[in-house]
C-alpha cells in the first residue's frame, strides 16, 4: 500500500509541476535586461542583465505558465543590435525578426517600473532589422548560426556606424510572439484534484486498517 501511495504521489507531483527550466545565452550592444512575465507585464521578474556586447551572458531559471520572455535593450551610440538563444519549455527560440515583437520606450528610464509601464501601454510591432550571426562588427557572440543580430528599426550599419537614421541612445523592449510556457488545461487541474482525492482515500483506509 505504501508503494502504491508513493507511486501515485510521484505521478501526480510530476503531472502538476508546471514550472519548467529555461536557459538563455544573450548579449546586446550596449545594454540589456532580461525579464519573464505575463503578457501585460504586471508580474515581471528580472532574470539577468549585461552591459558588454563583447561577452555572451548565460542565465538559467524557471518560467511560469503563461510567461513571455522580454529583452529590454538600450543603445548608446551606433551601431545597435542584440543576439540570443533561448531554450524554453515550448522549444528553442532565437533572435530573429520572425520570433519577436517590440515597442520603443517612451522615455529613457530603464527601471523595472518604467519597463512595466511601457509594456502596459502596448503598441507592439514586428522588428524590421536583422543580419547574420557572425557579421562585423559584433561577430558570433552566442556561437549559434540560427541567432541573428536584430534591432527594431536599423542596425546603424547602412551608412556607417553613426548612421543618422539609427536610434542611438534609445531603448526598446522586445517580447516573444507567444508565451514560452503553456498554461495548464482544465483537464490537468481535474487530474490533480482527482489524484489528491484518491490519495486522501487511500490514507484514510490505511489508517483504518492499522487501527
Amino acid at each position: 500500500m505504501k508503494k502504491l501511495v508513493l507511486s501515485l504521489a510521484l505521478a501526480f507531483s510530476a503531472a502538476t509541476s508546471f514550472a519548467a527550466n529555461t536557459s538563455v545565452t544573450l548579449t546586446e550592444d550596449n545594454e540589456f535586461w532580461l525579464y519573464t512575465g505575463n503578457a501585460s507585464g504586471s508580474n515581471l521578474t528580472l532574470r539577468g542583465s549585461g552591459d558588454n556586447w563583447g561577452n555572451a551572458y548565460s542565465f538559467s531559471f524557471d518560467v511560469n505558465p503563461g510567461d513571455y520572455l522580454y529583452v529590454a535593450a538600450r543603445d548608446q551610440g551606433g551601431p545597435q543590435a542584440w543576439q540570443g538563444v533561448f531554450n524554453t519549455p515550448t522549444g528553442t527560440l532565437y533572435s530573429n525578426i520572425a520570433s519577436w515583437q517590440y515597442i520603443v520606450a517612451s522615455q529613457n528610464d530603464v527601471s523595472q517600473a518604467a519597463v512595466q509601464s511601457n509594456i502596459a501601454a502596448g503598441g507592439w510591432a514586428n522588428p524590421m532589422a536583422e543580419t547574420g550571426y557572425n557579421v562585423s562588427p559584433w561577430g558570433a557572440r552566442v556561437n549559434n548560426a540560427n541567432a541573428n543580430w536584430i534591432w527594431h528599426d536599423t542596425l546603424g550599419l547602412a551608412n556607417g556606424w553613426n548612421d543618422p537614421s539609427s536610434s542611438d541612445g534609445r531603448y526598446a523592449i522586445f517580447r516573444t510572439n507567444n508565451a514560452v510556457a503553456a498554461v495548464p488545461e482544465a483537464s490537468s487541474y481535474a487530474m490533480m484534484l482527482g489524484g489528491l482525492g484518491l490519495l486522501g482515500f487511500l490514507r484514510r483506509r490505511q489508517q483504518k486498517l492499522a487501527a
